[in-house]
């Protein structure tokens, strides 16, 4: 039996993807609300607080991260650590590039850097989890 599969691992699998669900819920909730306001109320004072407010949950995810690392053994956080490199070492250049492409005038979104970043460490910890079995 490999270390991921003891229950000991297993629940703490199953408390990360419940919290880490939880989270990405408040930051989709709180996002559907804040773009709205953001986009249609040019003139209020509360824009720019409102628009910031998609960071709490943010902070969340990255809390429950965080806690998710310290409940697990030495091999998961490996997985977790090779993830997060993989998705560093995609996004960086996307990132970059965008920016290029924006100094050259194009119209470019920042938000494809994300999309890189997320779907790259998505992608990156589901080989592993099969890789690490």
């Amino acid at each position: 039996m490999a270390t991921r599969d003891t229950p000991r691992a297993m629940q703490a699998h199953r408390r990360y993807v419940i919290e880490f669900s939880g989270a990405m819920a408040a930051y989709i909730l709180v996002l559907m609300a804040a773009v709205p306001f953001v986009t249609e109320r040019v003139d209020s004072p509360w824009r720019v607080p409102v628009g910031l407010l998609p960071l709490v949950p943010i902070g969340l995810m990255a809390w429950v991260l965080v806690r998710h690392y310290g409940r697990v053994d030495e091999m998961n956080r490996r997985a977790i650590v090779e993830s997060m490199a993989f998705a560093f070492i995609v996004s960086a250049p996307i990132v970059i590039t965008l920016g290029f492409l924006e100094s050259a005038g194009l119209e470019m979104s920042i938000w494809w850097a994300w999309v890189a970043m997320g779907g790259a460490w998505a992608l990156a910890a589901c080989v592993l989890r099969f890789r690490y079995r």
